[in-house]
């Protein structure tokens, strides 16, 4: 229970810290309490009288309280009924020293036949608080005739090395509020497949979205595959093109050699509430003047719109520090450095991204320190920038024309222009500044 999956959402990044929110559908279980999470389940099969169950939480890290950076919480996880004689108790204690709004995590817990109440509490170790929940779990049905698990609805899924969320190769993360939203148009999932019948046959595999009233919305085309494969599906569909609501994954196989068939349905949830502030940032989505390269941007210049479209998905994927994970984190800082040049640095018509000002900003970040000096007659109006952790860069933009845009006049940085004039609206003696 050691790795901690922080995922930052859009919006909550976009708008600032402490405006989380979590969008979960009314069949998600919520925790009651101080602390907020969620918590859902998928079922495999591990014979005919086992039960192999994974528990998946989200926590909303903001209602934890931090000390000294660190948030740390104890959770305790009871599980009872069934053919349990006594309860099984599971108690572990988790620390984060990361900035985030949201947490994933899983257990496991292997059960016979029955049916079983999963109690779990989670406790800030900081403040005391606490939240707790419980789901109640029937085990799979032992059957001789073909029969599929749970669906488990993903974040992600991407290859690598995980000691909790690695399946048959590949890491997959879990999305245990089953909520998908326009910025990130694929739904992963992934499904084991049981008791097909022991031969050369093939079997079928075909998957659906429904809406609440049971019409497909959307449907893959079916798909032949070999019985000497894993019998697990993981895959995703694209539902970018969906309104907003809840809806129902429908996965069906056939085999092949019996015609017998299994399906599987589950509740998910499409969130669309941000594809209005999304169609606000397809500006910034477009606007790549200040971080791709010329010979990028004449690329981009040539292309049809379809082929820009094409290039931009791939820049920006190229861009990602982290592209197995539903966010990517450096078009949420571009678009947020965008966002406050049009809203700070605009003037007359322009907007404030093609200002000097603006510029400066978008590609460097908020400086560290600012300082405005301002004068009266003969002299004009100036902001020094100073940026002490990127190496000392100090940058002066002065209202040369005395209409109230700044003007870049000197530059630390041979990146950036100076003016060769600049010591006419700057003393030189401003600019050798020794603490860097």
């Amino acid at each position: 229970m050691n790795l901690f999956i922080l995922l930052v959402t859009f919006l909550t990044s976009f708008s600032g810290p402490g405006k989380s929110e979590v969008i979960h559908p009314a069949y998600i279980t919520k925790s009651r309490g101080d602390v907020e999470f969620y918590l859902d389940y998928a079922r495999f099969l591990r014979s005919d009288s086992l039960t192999y169950c994974e528990i998946y939480y989200l926590v909303n890290l903001n209602t934890l309280k931090e000390r000294d950076s660190i948030r740390s919480f104890k959770v305790k996880i009871e599980v009872n009924g069934g053919k349990l004689t006594e309860p099984v108790i599971k108690e572990w204690n988790q620390t984060s020293k990361q900035k985030g709004n949201f947490s994933i995590d899983k257990f496991d817990i292997t059960l016979p036949e029955g049916i079983y109440t999963v109690h779990m509490e989670l406790s800030d170790l900081n403040s005391g608080r606490k939240g707790e929940a419980e789901v109640k779990v029937k085990t799979l049905k032992r059957s001789p005739t073909l029969k599929l698990s749970d669906i488990e609805f993903l974040y992600s899924i991407y290859p690598g090395q995980d000691k909790i969320f690695q399946k048959f190769g590949l890491v997959q993360i879990p999305n245990p509020v089953r909520t998908y939203s326009a910025l990130k148009d694929t739904l992963y999932f992934y499904i084991e497949i049981y008791h097909l019948v022991p031969d050369t046959e093939r079997y079928i595999v075909q998957y659906a979205v429904l809406n609440e009233r049971g019409e497909v919305v959307k449907a893959s085309k079916p798909f032949i595959r070999f019985k000497n494969e894993l019998h697990v599906i993981r895959d995703g569909i694209i539902i970018g093109d969906l309104a907003p609501g809840n809806y129902i994954l429908h996965v069906e196989v056939t085999d092949m050699s019996t015609k017998e068939k299994a399906v599987k349905e589950s509740k998910f949830y499409y969130y669309t509430e941000q594809a209005q502030e999304i169609s606000r940032l397809a500006s910034y989505y477009y606007f790549i003047d200040y971080i791709a390269t010329s010979q990028e941007i004449k690329e981009f210049r040539s292309l049809s719109e379809e082929g820009k479209a094409i290039f931009l998905k791939k820049f920006w994927k190229k861009k990602d520090p982290t592209p197995e994970t539903p966010i990517n984190e450096y078009f949420i800082e571009f678009a947020s450095r965008v966002k406050y040049a049009d809203e700070n640095f605009s003037y007359g018509g322009k907007l404030g991204r093609y200002t000097d000002m603006g510029r400066i900003y978008i590609k460097y970040g908020p400086p560290d320190e600012r300082r405005r000096e301002t004068f009266r007659l003969e002299s004009r109006n100036r902001e020094h920038w100073y940026y002490y952790s990127k190496g000392g860069m100090e940058f002066v933009f002065v209202d040369v024309k005395g209409t109230g845009e700044y003007e870049l006049v000197y530059s630390s940085i041979k990146e950036e222009p100076t003016r060769p004039d600049w010591y006419k609206y700057v003393p030189p003696e401003e600019i050798e500044r020794q603490e860097f």
